[in-house]
């Protein structure tokens, strides 16, 4: 490693292709750990339909690395881990934390230029109005369309985000129609959703149900350090826009 590099990308990839995601972790700890306490990229997590697994599997990742990730607000906006997110007068909410945490997210999407994750289906019935799941009086689909539009890249993390998974259960068309992941209209249709909406951003996709909590910490090292660049790193993705290196599972 160099002075001027104190991880570089070429150590990361390295480590993950000879190591794996866990090996790549335990050898890099402490250089992840010092790189994290500084970084200046931001992560804004918003949830879909879905269990909050993925968030559930996160929390039990390396506990050092995940302490410097909180301890830094590296994550800006998740709705379950900073409800008490917002506006505060003397250590009193101005407004209820729930809506305290939607009035940040507006700020946050003014600014752009962040990692953006998605947990969940994309909520989109019924009759495409996305209206079976409102947050702060807005549809979830709204918010994640908003956030997308303003993200430098976006990470589809969980089955559910990627193709629908549980929430879109291929059984019934309808329900296929009503929560399609936002890469894939269930796993038979290969449309890109978020194309549909007009998003072009670089999407990475970390499937599974959840994913392991080492690949999700991995992933948004890789991302939140700038490790992987886009479109320069496209070709480091396949078909299905998995890391190649970790595809989730």
């Amino acid at each position: 490693m160099t002075k001027s590099d104190v991880l570089s990308k070429q150590d990361c990839l390295e480590a993950i292709s000879t190591l794996g995601v866990v090996g790549f972790l335990e050898k890099y700890r402490a250089e992840l750990i010092q790189e994290l306490k500084s970084v200046k990229q931001k992560l804004v997590w918003i949830h879909g339909a879905g269990c909050s697994g993925c968030t559930m599997s996160f929390l039990n990742c390396d506990h050092e690395l995940l302490g410097t990730i909180l301890r830094n607000e590296c994550i800006i906006y998740h709705k379950t881990l900073l409800e008490q997110s917002g506006f505060f007068l003397g250590g009193i909410p101005v407004r209820v934390p729930e809506i305290n945490i939607e009035y940040y997210l507006k700020d946050i999407e003014k600014t752009g230029g962040y990692v953006l994750v998605v947990e969940g289906a994309l909520v989109e019935g019924p009759d495409n109005s996305g209206k079976y799941c409102l947050i702060g009086g807005e549809t979830v689909k709204e918010r994640i369309v908003k956030a997308a539009n303003k993200a430098k890249v976006i990470m589809t993390l969980g089955t559910c985000a990627s193709c629908g998974g549980i929430p879109g259960d291929r059984r019934s068309e309808n329900v296929v129609r009503d929560f399609p992941g936002l890469i894939f209209r269930g796993v038979a249709d290969r449309t890109i959703i978020l194309n549909e909406h007009g998003i072009t951003k670089p999407v990475v996709d970390l499937p599974g149900c959840p994913p392991k909590p080492e690949q999700i910490l991995a992933m948004l090292a890789l991302l939140l350090l700038d490790k992987l660049q886009f479109p320069e790193d496209s070709n480091m993705l396949d078909k299905y826009l998995r890391f190649k290196m970790i595809k989730g599972g």
